[in-house]
């Protein structure tokens, strides 16, 4: 059961700790109860025995012995009653349950503190963590002992029952972990019982900002254990350079304004060519500004960016053919845990294409005509069965092939193949790479669109109308639309890539004779066979696949194991996802798009300054030890009365 000292409103921290016997009690409107003092008061006057004259002569030889006996009655009566008032004195107080500051119990604080990414550092200021620090080493903490658990992967003791300063150092020192999460999730974490345990008769202070839970279910977990509970909901936009406080005031409270944060959420796998300029589609968070580059470990360098809806699109420098490593720095001043993006970038000069035609169209023509990224080949429909599928390379297909198995499982382990649906739905076997493809009926169509910007500004000159409809298997992305209706479409297909085209193009002669068609078509082939061979992305905070639950993540030292169905507690970045047979293959881990919130209100009950939340450091609890008195008053009472009864006669 939680204890909630009362404290006066408007009444310093410094200032309740000044006189050092205050007394507190957890039920104050049943002192109440002590008036009932007057009740045994009342029942001793209206009961009390008043002498009645008798004439008797023998009388005055045993005056001065009655009234020996008058006086001894009279003091054993007043005992009486002093013992019952006091009985009932002692159970108003045990219900009241007081307690004596510095009187037993309040030696033990226990702070247990939000390490999650959301209370890291801002742009060039170290953060809320820091700055919670900082605020708790201002104010004095009258308890003997304090103990410090930082909510981040696991509970994680900072300083178990150590002197104030000490515990606060090391809080001091430690920063804030790059995992999403809350003070609710130390529920579901490693720790919980260590955790339970150390809040065990203390008094205990809970700090987050409060952005990615109420703290609710750790609040209700450790009232069953703690003395007192409160809660202090602390506020990134109220923190200023050099974790100082608003206006130098001891507030680190939520307020009403808001800090606005941008960060990187991913990028569309690039493919520039070796020694040109390329581009880079990046997803972006929020309002995004400058992005620096470095490339394999080198300077960091302002690069050219267009924002495009929730995306930038960035200018990359030239590189040279092979294998590169980009990593990408938001400038904004928000959290930083969301503005860096570490990507694997390969440069290659030209890729195998296979093309399998009985005739030339616009899709052979243009990867044909591409010298300088595609070395491309052309064989009959016949000759399927003699030829190599390029690996890793591009397929296009035009007609019906008797090979159909071993063409799927290519695509399956990386290939990139370029189809029409005709042929594809024609074939059984391909006809598994798009699940739930079936022609529709005709919808409207429009002005042709490929998201190129290069290439729209010809090629939205021609359009189609009407176009045919399809029901689309899921993940299905246009490459190609007229209006708001799919042309052509990507899907995804194990490691590899099947374009799909959902109308007869080479017969559109609108179409083909657009100047950039060749353009699209190479880009949009490259672009497909960069996706087959870039890493996995996973988001930090999402539940772990369950078809992955056999996987490692591993970087440098750290090997983690993810649960199936459970949030992927990593910090963003490359790492290595290898398999149970040994084998690893790149993945990106990209940040928690949560930990940046700064909007939600702090929950009902929390406190917003420093002041309000530390806990009142009460004495013991001696609600029990004033019944136990109260019980022994009434058996002495008791055991007085009946002697005082045997004694006088009354």
């Amino acid at each position: 059961m939680s204890v909630l000292a009362p404290r006066r409103v408007g009444t310093s921290f410094a200032a309740r700790y000044d006189h050092p016997s205050m007394l507190t009690v957890l039920h104050p409107l049943l002192l109440w109860g002590t008036a009932l003092i007057a009740v045994p008061v009342l029942i001793h006057l209206l009961l009390r025995q008043r002498p009645q004259p008798r004439a008797w002569a023998a009388m005055r030889w045993l005056l001065a012995a009655a009234k020996a006996a008058e006086r001894r009655w009279r003091l054993t009566n007043l005992l009486l009653l002093l013992l019952r008032c006091l009985a009932v004195l002692l159970i108003a107080l045990a219900l009241a349950r007081p307690s004596l500051a510095g009187l037993g119990g309040g030696d033990h604080l226990l702070i247990v503190v939000d390490g999650t990414a959301s209370m890291g550092p801002r742009s060039s200021d170290p953060g809320t963590l820091a700055a919670v620090a900082a605020a708790l080493a201002k104010h004095p903490l009258p308890w003997r002992a304090v103990s410090v658990v930082a909510i981040e992967d696991a509970a994680v003791v900072v300083a178990e029952r150590v002197a104030p300063a000490a515990a606060l150092a090391a809080l001091a020192g430690r920063p804030a972990a790059p995992v999403p999460g809350g003070l609710d999730d130390a529920l579901d974490r490693p720790g919980r019982d260590r955790l339970e345990s150390l809040a065990s008769g203390a008094d205990a202070l809970l700090i987050s900002d409060f952005q990615h839970d109420d703290g609710t279910r750790l609040a209700a977990a450790l009232s069953a254990h703690a003395r007192s509970l409160t809660r202090w909901a602390v506020s990134a936009s109220e923190l200023v350079s050099g974790s100082e406080l608003v206006s130098g005031s001891e507030t680190l409270g939520s307020g009403s304004g808001t800090l606005a944060n941008a960060g990187l959420a991913g990028a569309e796998p690039a493919d520039p060519l070796p020694g040109q300029a390329g581009e880079l589609l990046v997803r972006t968070i929020g309002q995004a500004g400058a992005v620096l580059v470095a490339v394999d470990g080198g300077s960091p360098l302002a690069a050219p960016t267009t924002a495009q809806g929730d995306h930038l699109r960035l200018v990359l420098p030239p590189l040279g053919e092979g294998a590169h490593r980009l990593r990408l720095k938001l400038v904004d001043g928000g959290l930083n845990y969301d503005d860096v993006l570490e990507l694997p970038l390969v440069v290659r000069s030209r890729m195998n294409a296979l093309l399998i035609h009985q005739r030339t169209d616009f899709a052979v023509a243009a990867l044909r005509a591409d010298d300088r990224g595609f070395a491309a080949t052309s064989i009959g429909p016949a000759g399927l069965s003699a030829a190599v599928l390029p690996e890793p390379g591009a397929v296009v297909l035009r007609g019906r092939v008797a090979d159909g198995a071993r063409l799927r499982d290519w695509v399956r382990s990386g290939g990139v193949l370029w189809i029409s649906a005709a042929d594809l739905l024609a074939d059984p076997v391909l006809a598994e790479l798009a699940p739930g493809l079936a022609a529709g009926e005709p919808v409207a169509g429009g002005a042709w669109a490929s998201g190129d910007r290069e290439v729209d500004e010809v090629l939205s000159l021609a359009g189609h109308e009407p176009m045919p409809g399809w029901s689309l298997p899921p993940g299905a992305t246009p490459l190609l639309a007229a209006g708001k209706a799919p042309a052509v479409i990507e899907l995804a297909a194990g490691r590899g890539a099947v374009a799909v085209e959902l109308l007869d193009l080479a017969t559109d002669a609108a179409f083909t004779a657009r100047a950039t068609v060749p353009l699209w078509v190479v880009r949009a082939v490259r672009r497909m066979a960069a996706r087959s061979l870039a890493p996995l992305e996973f988001t930090a905070g999402s539940p772990w696949p369950k078809e992955r639950a056999d996987f490692r993540l591993v970087r440098g030292q750290v090997d983690l194991k993810p649960v199936a169905g459970a949030p992927l507690l990593a910090a963003p970045g490359l790492w290595s996802l290898v398999g149970a047979d040994g084998l690893g293959r790149e993945a990106i881990i990209l940040p928690d798009p949560t930990e940046g919130r700064v909007g939600r209100e702090p929950p009902v009950g929390a406190e917003r300054t420093l002041a309000e939340a530390l806990p009142v450091r009460a004495g013991s609890d001696l609600g029990v030890w004033l019944l136990i008195a109260a019980l022994a008053v009434i058996l002495i009472e008791g055991a007085f009365a009946a002697w005082a009864g045997r004694m006088y006669g009354r």
